[in-house]
């Protein structure tokens, strides 16, 4: 596949009409932070050829140029797509996510899979994470009143995206989290999806306090039993145990969601329907 080349120009507009600097620090922290986040489009479109130029910044107000050199369409549609979230009002995540699998999906000509789809929304958290710490640098900046984005094919001179931000809208990327991890002691899961294979990315499914949540076992000899082949996972098998809840609230523009991430550290008791292990003593129940 050819090379393509790809021109992005970040226009900051100053507080005056004609001041054409920048604070270096707000200026170099921002840079930085740009040019991971189209790192991270590179690593999430398997783009293995990105090339990053950065050419002569130009006058009004400020403005960034950057020659994007890269091989893969999906890296393409994407960087699109997501360059356009990042400089443009702050959208709902459900909204960027579908905008993301939408274009995908076009892009390649099927359906994403399950895997690939779970990537993409992972990374568009990380990416949440960039545009937060680059729209904190810029708001603190009272020079810096807006932003805008250009991308453009540079071989048919097509323009791939425009977008801008004004800074009363900065605050809308500006994500503040506070954390807490507390204990729960003898409490029931239910399996849904045991982990057979260890494989970090993925984890255990079960059912807890009515809910499907996703966590990660951590108690070595239940992982050993499970190993060899002591528990049958049939249904309805569960686990009583004590767990670590981790509790992140995320305040965006004065509104709060809550994540939960879940530790199972030791596994009390276990049950698979013909099987029991109570107190570190094995059952098995006949007919």
């Amino acid at each position: 596949m050819e090379n393509q080349e790809l021109a992005l120009q970040i226009h900051y507009f100053m507080d005056e009409e004609n001041r054409h600097s920048i604070n270096a620090i707000t200026h170099n922290e921002c840079e930085k932070i740009l040019l991971s986040y189209i790192q991270e489009i590179a690593r999430l479109s398997q783009e293995k050829n990105l090339e990053l130029i950065s050419n002569l910044s130009e006058e009004g107000g400020w403005k960034d140029n950057l020659t994007i050199l890269c091989k893969n369409p999906l890296f393409i549609g994407l960087a699109g797509i997501l360059l356009g979230h990042f400089i443009s009002p702050a959208k709902d995540s459900t909204e960027k996510v579908k905008d993301l699998i939408e274009a995908a999906s076009k892009i390649k000509e099927s359906n994403l899979t399950e895997e690939e789809t779970a990537a993409l929304i992972k990374g568009e958290e990380k990416l949440e994470n960039f545009a937060s710490i680059y729209y904190g640098k810029l708001n603190s900046d009272p020079q810096v009143v807006k932003v805008q984005s250009i991308l453009t094919n540079i071989r048919n001179k097509e323009q791939i995206l425009n977008t801008a931000i004004d800074k009363k809208d900065f605050e809308g990327h500006i994500v503040t989290k506070r954390t807490r991890k507390y204990k729960v002691l003898g409490t029931n899961i239910l399996i849904i999806s045991p982990l057979l294979v260890e494989v970090k990315r993925l984890k255990w499914r079960g059912k807890y306090n009515g809910k499907e949540i996703p966590f990660i076992m951590k108690d070595h000899d239940f992982l050993t039993d499970v190993h060899n082949r002591k528990v049958s996972f049939e249904s309805g098998t569960s686990i009583n145990c004590d767990i670590e809840v981790e509790e992140t609230i995320k305040i965006r523009a004065r509104y709060e969601t809550i994540e939960y991430r879940y530790t199972v550290i030791k596994v009390n008791q276990w049950f698979d329907g013909s099987h029991a292990k109570i107190d570190g003593k094995e059952y098995t129940y006949k007919e």
